[in-house]
Parts: structure tokens; sequence; C-alpha cells
């Protein structure tokens, strides 16, 4: 083996060794990609469960409209009002 077989045989070798590493552990290597991958899931889990709230609240929107109880519920419990002839006890 002469001389020029070796360094190109060592140049050879560290382009595979370059290759590889940007490959695998570059900005837009396999770990970026399962990194991402990941952070996907995690978005489309995220998504699953406000569609889910979205669903309870469009029917408490729902029922809200509906039911004319729902609005009183909702008045004395958030809004602390009360019918005018309601008797009120503070407790301390």
């Amino acid at each position: 083996m002469t001389v020029k077989q070796l360094i190109l045989r060592i140049f050879f070798g560290a382009e595979i060794l370059f290759f590889a590493w940007t490959y695998f552990l570059g900005p837009h290597g396999m770990y970026a990609l399962w990194a991402l991958d990941a952070m996907s899931q995690q978005v489309i889990d995220q998504n699953v469960q406000l569609e889910g709230k979205v669903d309870r609240l469009s029917k408490q929107v729902q029922a809200w409209r509906a039911n004319p109880f729902f609005k009183e519920r909702y008045a004395r419990e958030k809004l602390q009002m009360a019918h005018p002839e309601d008797e009120i006890f503070y407790i301390q």
C-alpha cells in the first residue's frame, strides 16, 4: 500500500465518520427528527384534550341556553347574586 492510498483511505474513513455524525446527530439528523416526532405526539395529545374540553364547554353552553335553571345557578354561584326575598347568611 502506497502513501497515497493510505491518505485516501484515511480521508475516506473521516468522510464516513463525518457523514454518520451528520446523519444521526446533526441539526437535521435522526436525533432531531426523533425529538420533533415526540413534540408532534405531545401536540396531538394536547389537541385531543382540548377537543374534549371544547365538547364539554359546548354542552354547557347548550344547557345554559336551553334551561333557565343553569342561568340562575351561574348567577348565584359565580356572580354571588340572590333574589330579593332570599335570606343571606355570612359565615366567618
